[in-house]
């Protein structure tokens, strides 16, 4: 398991239980929870350093709000959720970046077969 998907889950563990905990308690809090989760599913498809740093954001304020309602557990979750945010924000998925290769390497298919070579193999 890659570090970033680790982090993410982390991350969308304290989300989720901060969101149950504000939706027990009928609190508002709930919603900055879900939209934690729906930021963390976009960190999948957008720059995930980026948007992580806005969950952590988010989070923090999320954080603020729990306890200054009254709402220990979603509290706790947040700050777990923030943590695993900016772990990801800080140092990156963990994964190498994906470059286009250079002209240098680059193989012209048509070329290689017209000099009788197989590029595919």
């Amino acid at each position: 398991m890659s570090r970033g998907l680790l982090l993410r889950l982390v991350s969308a563990l304290g989300a989720l239980t901060a969101g149950v905990a504000g939706q027990a308690a009928a609190s508002s809090v709930a919603s900055v929870a879900w939209a934690m989760l729906a930021g963390l599913g976009v960190s999948f498809m957008l720059y995930p350093r980026a948007v992580a740093f806005l969950v952590g954001v988010l989070g923090v304020a999320g954080t603020v709000w729990a306890f200054g309602d009254g709402l220990p557990v979603a509290g706790v979750g947040f700050l777990v959720a923030v943590a695993g945010a900016l772990v990801l924000a800080i140092a990156g998925t963990g994964s190498p970046s994906r470059r286009h290769p250079s002209s240098e390497t680059h193989v012209d298919m048509w070329r290689a077969m017209d000099a009788g070579d197989d590029p595919t193999g």
